[in-house]
């Protein structure tokens, strides 16, 4: 599937900030939890912080490079469109 217009762009880059406040929280709860000593009540599936940690750390490098290599499109697209 090729994204064409603008609104689709946006609807991705909306879609991937959710992901990363997403990934915040579980980084968020986790540390949390890890400090207090106990397990995850409010984790999706797991319980174990640790795991939800690097979840939440994995989930955000993919993020930040999924959004990197958008802009990076974006940025080759609108430079062919002032060659021609």
């Amino acid at each position: 599937m090729k994204i064409k217009t603008r609104g689709e762009w946006i609807c991705v880059v909306i879609a991937l900030i959710i992901v990363i406040m997403a990934c915040l929280w579980c980084i968020d709860i986790s540390v949390s939890a890890m400090l207090a000593g106990g397990v995850l009540s409010n984790g999706f599936l797991l319980n174990n912080p640790a795991q939800m940690y690097h979840i939440g750390i994995y989930g955000i490098i993919l993020s930040t490079m999924l959004l990197s290599f958008i802009c990076i499109h974006i940025i080759v697209d609108v430079l062919d469109k002032k060659k021609e």
